[in-house]
């Protein structure tokens, strides 16, 4: 497990300096640079353990730390908690002091290549509509496309339109979805699959209705008979049957 990575032992990191060059090889430069002007040196490759991000990683008296703040120290350079470190070079291995830069997570954030930061910056949706005034609709933390989601509703309407209903009850239902789950029942079924939720709802109430109340909702579900595709649908008609009694 990774500890605290802010925070090092600088005397831990001079006493392992033998030790952590052992496992650093010099490297070529990087194709490209992401801050112009910056320093032209060759990347210094970390050879040893690395985490699942990429990033160098040594053990210091027991506690396994990130390679680049070791390097920071070994450098003459001072950690500060409040900063993370950023590798001017993207190389993710790379140990180079001079591409290693104490920045604030924000600075960091906005130099970086990640998806959220990428996303920011689209002036268009991937089929070339301007994300931009009443075009654009947020759903949670992301910008979506207006008129996408209109043509993706035109386009469920018209197939909605056109397949064929097979006539189902709610027991058939809840038989159906005891094997397959909803949007496959929806498929053979030709209803929306809201629909079929709509009417295993009704089921689920009736098969509620004679179970005690006062019995947890796990309980309930139990000697309910009910697949278990149906038990968030239980939960709110469970929540209202106890609610009414």
């Amino acid at each position: 497990m990774v500890g605290d990575m802010k925070s090092l032992d600088r005397e831990a990191v001079i006493a392992a300096r033998d030790r952590f060059f052992a496992k650093v090889r010099v490297g070529e430069l990087p194709v490209e640079w992401y801050a112009p002007g910056g320093p032209v040196t060759a990347c210094h490759i970390w050879t040893g353990s690395r985490d699942r991000y990429g990033y160098g990683r040594i053990n210091l008296l027991g506690r396994v730390v990130l390679a680049h703040r070791c390097a920071l120290i070994l450098g003459g350079r001072e950690l500060d908690p409040e900063l993370e470190v950023d590798h001017l070079c993207r190389v993710r291995e790379c140990v180079n002091p001079e591409h290693l830069d104490l920045v604030t997570r924000r600075v960091n954030w906005e130099r970086g290549n990640s998806p959220s930061r990428i996303n920011r910056d689209k002036t268009e949706c991937i089929h070339g509509h301007p994300l931009t005034g009443s075009n654009v609709y947020w759903e949670g933390h992301g910008r979506h496309c207006q008129t996408c989601r209109a043509a993706c509703n035109r386009r469920f309407a018209a197939e909605y339109k056109r397949s064929e209903r097979v006539p189902i009850d709610g027991p058939a239902i809840v038989d159906l979805v005891a094997s397959v789950n909803w949007l496959e029942a929806a498929r053979l079924t030709g209803w929306p699959d809201n629909t079929l939720r709509k009417r295993a709802a009704k089921v689920a109430a009736r098969v509620a209705s004679a179970i005690d109340p006062r019995l947890p909702v796990d309980d309930a579900f139990g000697r309910s008979g009910l697949p278990p595709r149906m038990r968030s649908i239980f939960r709110r008609v469970w929540r209202r049957h106890q609610e009414s009694t």
